[in-house]
C-alpha cells in the first residue's frame, strides 16, 4: 500500500502484532496530544508482542512497513489490559491545537490565545507551521 495508511490498516496491523482478531471495527481513536503511557503497561505490551511473534519486540516492530504506536498501545490497553492498564476514556479535547502549515503572526497567536477555555491543559502549534518559537513564548508565556 502506498501513501498514507488507511485508518483501517493501522488497527489491523496493531491487532496482528497483539494476537487479536483483525477486525475493522475497533474504536482506535487513541491518537492525540498529551496522552500518558504507563511503564508497566508498555512492558506488558512488549512481552505480549514477543509471545505472539516468538521474536524480540524490537525485531517485530522494526520489520513492520507501517504501524502506529498510539494505536498499538491504545488497543493493548483497552483490549488486553482493560481496567488493569489504569487508563480511561475521556472524549474531552484538552489541548488547544493549531495544525495549519501557515506561520502564525503575533496577532494570529493572540487570536488563538483568546480561544482558550478552562478544559485546555496544553497548547500545540504544529512545527509544520514554522511559527517562530519566540513569538509563541511572547504570547503564551
Amino acid at each position: 500500500m502506498s501513501g498514507i495508511p488507511s485508518r483501517h490498516r493501522l488497527p489491523r496491523v496493531a491487532a496482528g502484532l497483539l494476537g487479536l482478531p483483525t477486525e475493522s471495527s475497533y474504536d482506535t481513536n487513541y491518537i492525540g496530544n498529551v496522552i500518558p503511557w504507563r511503564r508497566d503497561t508498555v512492558l506488558a505490551m512488549q512481552q505480549r508482542i514477543e509471545e505472539v511473534a516468538g521474536k524480540p519486540w524490537q525485531v517485530v516492530l522494526a520489520s513492520q512497513n507501517v504501524f502506529a504506536e498510539y494505536i498499538l498501545y491504545g488497543l493493548f490497553s483497552q483490549m488486553i489490559s482493560g481496567q488493569d492498564a489504569g487508563h480511561w476514556d475521556d472524549s474531552v479535547v484538552r489541548t488547544l491545537c493549531y495544525w495549519g502549515t501557515t506561520p502564525l503572526s503575533v496577532p494570529d497567536l493572540e487570536k488563538l490565545k483568546e480561544e482558550r477555555q478552562d478544559r485546555y491543559y496544553s497548547l500545540m502549534i504544529s512545527a509544520k507551521s514554522r511559527t517562530p518559537i519566540a513569538d509563541i513564548r511572547k504570547v503564551f508565556l
